[in-house]
């Protein structure tokens, strides 16, 4: 998380400021939309300033990004229309998902920053027919099953083979 909003730098790079100023969670913050905007906008789909249904902020290659998976998704929707599957619904099984290539978002809530606020509401990645990345990087508590506690889940199809690494 702290390397990603490095790399991006600008305003989505929160780390350096007081820890009341971390508007992001500092080095510890959610940062799934920020991965998914770098992605998106490095396969030249640049997300415009300003932004339907989004907030966004200035990296530091000047480009927008998004960083609240509600507003990606409502984004998502609006340019390229419904995902290939949605389920509504807690504990979905991972089966409808397995062998299918895309990004997947989770309708969750993650609870609340210490200060009150609700940290995140809803978790999009990257998923290879098997699992997401923030599984396969340890980012996700092993205690948490995603698809377990998540209110509803959808997932985009991509083409091609994902080759997601391993660590």
């Amino acid at each position: 998380m702290l390397a990603l909003k490095r790399m991006i730098g600008g305003a989505a790079d929160d780390t350096t400021a007081p820890s009341s100023d971390q508007w992001l969670g500092g080095a510890s913050g959610d940062t799934c939309i920020l991965r998914m905007s770098h992605a998106f906008k490095y396969s030249g789909a640049h997300i415009p300033q300003p932004a339907q249904h989004m907030v966004t902020v200035r990296g530091a290659d000047r480009l927008r990004y998004g960083f609240r998976a509600r507003e990606f998704d409502a984004r998502v929707r609006s340019s390229d229309g419904p995902p290939d599957i949605e389920v509504k619904g807690k504990s979905v099984s991972r089966e409808k998902f397995r062998g299918k290539v895309g990004f997947i978002s989770f309708d969750i809530t993650f609870g609340l920053t210490p200060d009150g606020r609700t940290r995140a509401t809803g978790h999009i990645d990257p998923w290879d027919g098997v699992t997401f990345f923030d599984e396969i990087n340890g980012i996700s508590r092993p205690d948490r099953n995603f698809f377990n506690v998540a209110d509803g889940m959808a997932l985009r199809l991509a083409p091609g083979k994902a080759n997601m690494p391993r660590f």
